[in-house]
């Protein structure tokens, strides 16, 4: 007989927060069925309350769940199948040979996370809610997604966990769910292209998340925008929901050289030429142009012509 169950499946795996009697579970009973007959059978489960259960064997789960106190680290979409019970859908996200460019305002974001964990008794001191939001806005290639990037990295080295928001409103269940077992762990809930979370679901459930109203604590979120004269003005211009707002302009000239180094073994007088020339060039463009001039065989003048009209 179970009291409670939040089902988390995570990449082959499934995270349960369990809170079970001391009955024991018919082994024959299926607690939890998917839709594509994928299935979670329990031998036999005593007292366990407040950990994580952890059902390994890809598709098809084990009868004998692993205990864990902690979720891992990591990057999590929240999920929410037919019943309406919430998981987490873990996601790989390759973060190494990251470059902090020249005028990157990644090391200023970096900064403001970091001081922003550190200063949860002060939080707690004056009885507000440890919790912050910063806005990345600028136009589209301008590297947001990179210094989105580099935080993940730096959280999770740090034992931290990502949330990559979508729907806000399953985004503050799966917090909530997720503070019930850690209340300690550092979160960072992620919205890229929030105008378009916006314009799916309104800002109604997204202010609600951000002015706290789950209770939540010790969380940081950040959000990118392509268009920030499409966020409504109450979205952004009142306290506590982007506290920190930082425009995140085209790659500079010297930003340019460096990503080109990083990519080509050409010689420095070639660089400052391509990087010279590649004025208003995004990253995607800077590597279609390597593709269209190193691999092609098409003139520097010609494809950086092409990319620009675009």
């Amino acid at each position: 007989i179970m009291n409670k169950q939040d089902f988390y499946k995570i990449a082959g795996s499934a995270y349960v927060e369990k809170e079970f009697s001391d009955k024991k579970l018919d082994k024959k009973n299926h607690i939890f069925e998917y839709t594509k007959k994928e299935h979670l059978e329990t031998a036999e489960t005593s007292s366990v309350k407040g950990r994580w259960s952890i059902y390994e064997g890809g598709l098809l789960f084990s009868e004998s769940p692993d205990i864990a106190d902690t979720l891992p680290k990591g990057v999590y979409y929240a999920e929410q199948d037919m019943s309406g019970r919430v998981y987490l859908s873990k996601v790989s996200i390759k973060c190494d040979n990251l470059l902090v460019m020249p005028d990157d305002p990644s090391e200023e974001i970096l900064g403001h996370v970091k001081e922003f964990w550190s200063l949860k008794e002060q939080y707690n001191r004056f009885g507000f809610l440890h919790k912050r939001g910063i806005l990345l806005y600028g136009p589209q290639g301008s590297g947001k997604t990179g210094c989105i990037l580099l935080t993940i990295k730096t959280l999770i080295e740090s034992d931290g966990l990502v949330l990559l928001g979508d729907f806000p409103s399953l985004d503050s269940k799966a917090l909530q769910m997720i503070r019930r077992l850690e209340p300690e762990r550092h979160i960072v809930v992620i919205y890229e292209d929030v105008d378009e979370t916006v314009s799916r679901y309104g800002d109604r459930r997204l202010t609600a998340l951000l002015d706290g109203e789950n209770n939540v604590d010790n969380v940081l979120y950040i959000a990118t925008t392509n268009y920030p004269e499409q966020l409504p003005p109450r979205l952004i211009n009142r306290p506590s929901r982007f506290d920190v707002r930082k425009f995140v302009d085209l790659p500079s000239e010297a930003a340019r050289l460096m990503f080109l180094k990083s990519k080509t073994d050409m010689p420095l007088s070639e660089l400052q030429i391509w990087a010279r020339k590649s004025e208003g060039l995004t990253y995607a463009h800077l590597k279609e142009l390597i593709i269209l001039v190193k691999i092609l065989n098409k003139g520097l003048d010609d494809s950086i012509k092409v990319l620009k009209d675009m």
